[in-house]
């Protein structure tokens, strides 16, 4: 029975208990129709046993009183002859072993009667001598017809007596087997639940406990035979526990072998687990590491703040991400970075931690270079531009040499694209770390693009170059002078790349609707060679041009573009031209005030762990 489906142990149970309720039902009504039987043979025993009794009376009475018309004797509705005939009847109903020798009686009679009949039917005879005589001959006959009525009416009345004997005796065994079928279906239930408890308990004890030790990620109890519902679940189990454990020899294999220190700490700080990148990191290995504190390898100046970082983490469903200086086996301190989230489940917080020593070393190698280029750098090639300038104009005495003059028109060109560079060196490295912060104010699209053209409206004359706008206003909440300097690094790129005696378009509109928040557009379209379409993604990152751009910039005008814009809630692409020729800029803005997104945030904050 293990084998078969639940189902059918189900319905066995049902059904077994149904097929026995069915033959106690059959057997109950065998034994009723018995005893019904019983009774009713006992009820027409009695009816017979009274009806000869009257009947044998009444043929008695009539004999001996002289009351029988022989005469009449062959007509059927003489009284004598019904009584003769009603006893007839009877004896017909009696076993014929039991009334033969009175048949015998009452044929002796009544061929007297019958011979005492046809001789006075003759005449020739008196027949009060006749009557006398047949009665003296029939007297005779009387004692032994009333011995054999009496032996009839004797087995006649035992027979009663034996079949309300049988029909009493039914009636208690019917009783008693009722009871003995309510006692075996009892019994019977009971057996088949308890067989159907055991055949389900031993299976679902042996499915929790692998359940149980599927969680403690501990071997599994041998597989369930069979091919029942219970048996398909612990194999699933198995086949669980099997993949459970590639995974956690995978993971492991990764925790081990990562470079960053992972581990565990308890709610107090108390390190409970860590791989082997501590000894790496640290000095000390993962097995000195375990019992000890955070805060006894962090620098004294952050033994406070590191109580503070747990508690925020173990209040928080979020990863929390921090940075802490460690104190090394060596002495040395060790600059990290944590991600750090709080399991409930398993009441212990689980961390990655990243060195970045070198990171920081880096980030202030790059802070001096960049204080060095702004002070050191910039500040003399603005003199010398200046300087330059005044030459030019001719504010410091007349030059008389024309190549003199072109040689200083051309060094001061030099020297605005370096300063140019400069100036978006720091802008992009400014925004890259978060260090702007949006001054958003409600402004006019429409005066916004015409600030952007004035702007370069000089340059564009030196190549001939229209720049073509039909004024449309719109109201958006911005960050004036960013969004300026976007329109303004979208129109300069424009007037680089156009051919001479071109012309540029300036065009605003209704964007899209996304997330039911209004947005505008603006496109900025230019005749120049355009941008394959493999480079209209990468040109908006750092640092990337596009091949016709080689050599003509610093690769850095659009990325800032791209962090203004997005910062703001838009975005920012590059179509082709539908002339086929040429590109179009544009970029959406958001009309409501939109929190500052994170392009300007520390871009350090990031999530090692999924919640």
């Amino acid at each position: 029975m293990k084998t078969l489906p639940l189902q059918w142990r189900g319905a066995m149970l049902i059904a077994f208990p149904m097929v026995c309720q069915g033959f106690f039902i059959f057997a109950v009504i065998f034994m009723l129709i018995n005893a019904q039987h019983s009774l009713e043979r006992a009820l027409q025993m009695r009816e017979t046993y009274l009806r000869l009794n009257k009947v044998a009376s009444s043929i008695n009475e009539s004999l001996v009183f002289h009351e029988f018309d022989f005469q009449n004797i062959n007509r059927p509705n003489t009284q004598q002859t019904k009584q003769v005939t009603e006893l007839n009847g009877l004896l017909k109903t009696l076993a014929p072993e039991d009334t033969q020798k009175l048949n015998a009686r009452l044929k002796e009679m009544l061929s007297i009667l019958q011979s005492s009949a046809d001789t006075l039917n003759t005449g020739k005879t008196n027949p009060d001598k006749l009557r006398i005589s047949t009665f003296h001959r029939v007297l005779h006959c009387i004692p032994p017809f009333i011995l054999e009525m009496q032996t009839v009416i004797a087995k006649s009345n035992e027979l009663r007596i034996s079949e309300f004997s049988k029909f009493a005796k039914a009636q208690g065994e019917i009783l008693r087997f009722i009871w003995l079928a309510i006692c075996a279906s009892l019994l019977v239930a009971a057996v088949m639940f308890a067989f159907f408890t055991w055949s389900i308990k031993k299976p679902l004890e042996h499915i929790a406990e692998n359940s149980k030790r599927l969680s403690k990620r501990i071997t599994l109890l041998p597989p369930l035979k069979g091919n029942d519902e219970l048996s398909r679940l612990d194999r699933r189990l198995h086949s669980t526990y099997e993949a459970v454990k590639v995974a956690s020899e995978r993971e492991m294999a990764l925790i081990h072998n990562v470079s960053d220190l992972v581990c565990s700490l308890s709610e107090d700080g108390i390190f409970l687990e860590a791989n082997a990148a501590a000894e790496g990191m640290l000095g000390v290995s993962a097995k000195d590491l375990l019992g000890k504190s955070v805060g006894d390898i962090a620098v004294a100046s952050e033994f406070l703040i590191t109580d503070e970082y747990l508690r925020k983490t173990r209040s928080s469903e979020e990863v929390t991400n921090f940075e802490l200086r460690l104190r090394a086996a060596t002495g040395q301190e060790v600059e990290t970075h944590w991600s750090a989230v709080w399991s409930p489940l398993r009441s212990r917080v689980f961390c990655v931690v990243r060195d970045i020593s070198a990171e920081k070393a880096l980030s202030r190698l790059k802070q001096d270079f960049i204080d060095m280029v702004s002070h050191d750098l910039r500040s003399p090639l603005t003199n010398l531009g200046i300087t330059l300038e005044m030459i030019e104009k001719g504010s410091l005495g007349d030059v008389n040499n024309l190549d003199a003059l072109k040689e200083i028109k051309a060094t001061s060109r030099n020297v605005q694209i370096l300063i140019n560079f400069i100036n978006d060196l720091l802008d992009f490295q400014k925004l890259d770390e978060g260090r702007v912060q949006l001054d958003k104010t409600y402004c006019s699209s429409n005066e916004i693009v015409k600030e952007a053209i004035s702007l370069v409206k000089e340059v564009a004359a030196t190549k001939n170059l229209s720049i073509d706008y039909t004024p449309t206003n719109f109201e958006i909440f911005c960050d004036h002078g960013k969004v300026t300097q976007t329109i303004l690094n979208l129109l300069s790129n424009a007037i680089k790349f156009s051919p001479d005696n071109g012309t540029i378009s300036i065009s605003i509109s209704e964007a899209d609707n996304t997330d039911s928040i209004s947005q505008i557009s603006f496109t900025i379209t230019d005749r120049g060679p355009g941008i394959p379409e493999e480079y209209r993604q990468l040109i908006f990152e750092p640092y990337q041009q596009a091949p016709s751009s080689k050599s003509q910039g610093t690769g850095l005008g659009l990325a800032i573009c791209k962090m203004i814009v997005e910062a703001h809630g838009g975005r920012i692409g590059v179509t082709e031209n539908q002339s086929g020729k040429g590109s179009n800029f544009w970029f959406t803005l958001p009309t409501a005030n939109l929190p500052q997104t994170t392009q300007l945030a520390d871009h350090s904050d990031q999530s090692l762990f999924h919640d």
